[in-house]
């Protein structure tokens, strides 16, 4: 049944252009209605904090879109007279407010904001500066502050071993 769902939504959408949302919803309330045994013990697998992460985040960039906040923000840095200093007030923008919110839904926030930077011939790798976008974003996690921290550091210490890069470090010196 799921795989006639699957390609019901291919089609659909594809060949009769219909709102890929919509018939997904649809497609799965139908699939959900005739079996509810199967679909009770599936839908209690779902990841449902990492989906609404997804979809708020997504939702969060078209309010940004919307009101032409992404385009001010990344046309103001494209505009910095040095494009290493605009990377680099990017980076750091990333690392604090990172600290506040997820690492994972910020990048998904802050890359469209790089766009307009990127573009602009500044002569920054794209490939270097996302690479350095999510380091400056997660770096964080490892902070003591941080509420995963502490499991961090925890299952760190119960195993033991030492690192390759620890191990590397105490080798070298």
């Amino acid at each position: 049944m799921t795989i006639i769902g699957l390609a019901l939504v291919a089609v659909l959408v594809l060949a009769f252009k219909l709102d890929i949302g919509f018939v997904s919803l649809s497609v799965g309330l139908v699939i959900a209605l005739s079996q509810p045994n199967l679909q009770k013990r599936a839908m209690s697998q779902v990841a449902w904090p990492e989906i609404m992460l997804i979809t708020g985040v997504g939702t969060y960039i078209a309010v940004l879109e919307g009101m032409g906040t992404i385009d001010f923000i990344g046309n103001s840095v494209a505009s910095m007279a040095s494009p290493m200093l605009a990377a680099l007030l990017l980076f750091y923008i990333g690392g604090i407010v990172s600290a506040f919110a997820s690492s994972t839904a910020l990048l998904g926030a802050l890359i469209p904001l790089a766009v307009p930077f990127l573009q602009a011939g500044t002569g920054v790798s794209p490939i270097g500066f996302i690479a350095g976008m999510a380091v400056a974003s997660t770096i964080v996690d490892v902070s003591p502050s941080r509420p995963a921290a502490p499991w961090f550091w925890r299952t760190r210490a119960a195993t033991k071993r030492p690192s390759t890069a620890s191990s590397w470090v105490t080798a070298r010196w």
